[in-house]
């Protein structure tokens, strides 16, 4: 759902995001502004909310559009450089130069998807852990899950984005899983014997993963026109 309003002669689309509780609130998310609110609220009184948020809302997006296209990539930041004249993405120096962001995009998941799976084949070598079914995705809330029935582990492929470290502690956890199916005091033990710090990947996940995952930023036409 999208609550849109006019202001000022402008029409200004808001992304809705149901949320537990009863307060309702417009905040600015790394992938652009979000009205975070219960459901059961009228259309009317979501409008009004929007429009009464409108001015400090716009100066927002425009603000926040306004960045640079830099992204991360093994935890380091590289900065995109759009060339129409290419036909592929390739890397200069610490630049992805690509004929468009869409390709960029494809570019850079199917170099992490490769590295991903490779290296959770890696690390279940090293845990003593058959070869699992391995796939990647583009999930917005979430850097991996593991099914220990079947044995399949799916990934963010925006993990190719973190540091490897990071990666790394993604991975681990995915495989404990393989021998503990919840986060038991056993599970953490096993964790920890191959990964002795898993909070200081957390804390770059918290610092840093909302931008990772919303990258890259649509333009502020998607929701000022």
């Amino acid at each position: 759902m999208v609550v849109r309003v006019e202001f000022d002669g402008r029409t200004l689309s808001v992304p809705v995001r149901w949320v537990r509780g009863r307060s309702i609130s417009v905040v600015m998310t790394a992938s652009g502004p979000e009205l975070r609110t219960p459901r059961r609220v009228s259309t009317s009184r979501l409008e009004d909310i929007v429009r009464a948020t409108a001015p400090k809302l716009i100066t927002q997006i425009e603000s926040w559009s306004a960045v640079s296209t830099d992204f991360y990539w093994r935890g380091e930041l590289h900065g995109l450089i759009l060339r129409p004249d290419l036909s592929t993405p390739r890397w200069h120096e610490a630049h992805l130069l690509s004929p468009n962001v869409e390709a960029a995009l494809r570019f850079l998941r199917r170099s992490a998807s490769e590295r991903l799976i490779s290296l959770t084949w890696h690390w279940a070598d090293i845990m003593g852990e058959a070869h699992p079914w391995v796939g990647t995705g583009d999930f917005r809330s979430r850097w991996g899950s593991c099914t220990s029935r079947t044995r399949r582990i799916r990934l963010n492929w925006r993990l190719g984005m973190t540091p490897d470290a990071v990666a790394d502690a993604i991975i681990i956890h995915e495989l404990a899983h393989l021998k503990h199916a919840n986060h038991s005091a056993r599970f953490w033990e096993h964790v920890r014997s191959f990964d002795p710090d898993p909070e200081k990947s957390n804390r770059w996940l918290r610092e840093f993963g909302p931008a990772v995952m919303g990258w890259p930023r649509p333009a502020a036409s998607a929701f000022l026109a």
